[in-house]
């Protein structure tokens, strides 16, 4: 048997995709507050998640006496959060405040520290200018001694031929005399 036409495309629309109803974006935001009261029981959660709709939906000076409770009880969870988050924030502040006499204390130090660095480089190289005179210096001296032992050792040898003369005069003066 061949298959009917079209059954495929009916299986399809017969499978409606469930639309999300529309919220207004302010009462979206209490819902998202009531839900992140970390404090609120969750049977109270869920009591309030059900009335915000009805009871911020209708305009202040119409509403019943039971949308006005739940519109205050809404607010005190409001009120709530926002002290919570303050805390937070405050906190946070504190921290940042801390951070930042850390970082000034810290920039201080760097500056102090650059400044040192600064005096032992110009220290550095005043001393190894010296050193490179006392170097200089000190090869020169050791020319000047090379040449004054080299004029002691030529001064010793004629001292040596003097003493051997002497000796040899000395000699003959006492064996002949």
């Amino acid at each position: 048997m061949a298959p009917k036409k079209g059954t495929k495309r009916q299986a399809e629309a017969a499978s409606p995709v469930a639309k999300k109803p529309k919220v207004d974006p302010a009462i979206a935001g209490v819902n998202e507050a009531i839900e992140q009261a970390a404090d609120l029981p969750e049977s109270c959660r869920k009591m309030l998640l059900a009335s915000v709709t009805s009871a911020l939906g209708a305009p202040s000076d119409e509403r019943h006496e039971l949308q006005v409770a739940v519109v205050a009880m809404i607010g005190q969870v409001v009120e709530a959060m926002q002290a919570k988050l303050q805390e937070a924030v405050d906190a946070q502040g504190a921290s940042v405040g801390g951070v930042e006499v850390r970082r000034t204390d810290l920039q201080v130090a760097l500056a102090v520290v650059g400044e040192g660095l600064t005096a032992a480089m110009d220290d550095f190289d005043t001393k190894k200018k010296t050193l490179a005179q006392a170097a200089e210096a000190a090869l020169w001296a050791k020319g000047v001694l090379q040449e004054k032992q080299e004029a002691q050792r030529m001064g010793d040898v004629a001292m040596v031929q003097a003493k051997e003369s002497k000796a040899a005069l000395d000699k003959g003066i006492e064996v002949d005399l």
